[in-house]
């Protein structure tokens, strides 16, 4: 789902046939325009690990995030 006000936008992915939350982003409005468009996979390996530096993600992990990316983007 989406929520966003004149201050800022909510996206939260659900678990399927549940209401459990599997991710949560949350982006200032303003901030919305200077963003440049990145993948989900990307977007999580620059989100970082528990120490904070940046995670590579397998090949094979990446290909599986950019399928459910274009399931999500198509509305499946």
């Amino acid at each position: 789902t989406t929520i966003q006000n004149d201050r800022t936008r909510i996206q939260t992915i659900y678990q399927p046939g549940s209401f459990t939350p599997l991710i949560r982003v949350e982006t200032a409005t303003g901030e919305l325009a200077k963003t440049q468009r990145r993948s989900l996979a990307d977007a999580l390996q620059q989100s970082g690990g528990e120490d904070g530096g940046s995670v590579v993600f397998p090949p094979v992990l990446v290909q599986m995030l950019d399928r459910l990316e274009s399931e999500i983007l198509a509305d499946r």
